[in-house]
């Protein structure tokens, strides 16, 4: 008898969604580059470089960067924990 193979969901849930989570610093990364240029517009449609608002729109931009930076071992541990688990399923399935 040839048993049908059940598709591994769990794992594979855990490894995209790592896979994503290990992509945050590039989003943080295009998130900075776009409000740092929303800083530069704002400095020069102002003329003056009001230094509070530039200091906030700055302190987003890098916040944002910081967040990415906290999320990529979250998405490394998550992706390494899928995989795992991929493999345990898949061998415990190879022994029946």
């Amino acid at each position: 008898m040839d048993k049908k193979k059940k598709p591994h969901k769990g794992p594979t849930i855990l490894i995209v969604i790592g896979s994503l989570l290990s992509l945050s610093p590039v989003f943080g990364f295009a998130i900075t580059v776009f409000t740092m240029i929303g800083s530069f517009k704002t400095i020069s449609q102002n003329n003056s470089g009001d230094a509070e608002t530039l200091a906030n729109e700055i302190n987003m931009s890098l916040m944002a960067t910081q967040i990415s930076f906290l999320l990529l071992p979250i998405g490394i541990l998550t992706a390494v924990a899928g995989i795992i688990w991929l493999v345990i399923k898949k061998n415990r399935e190879e022994k029946q």
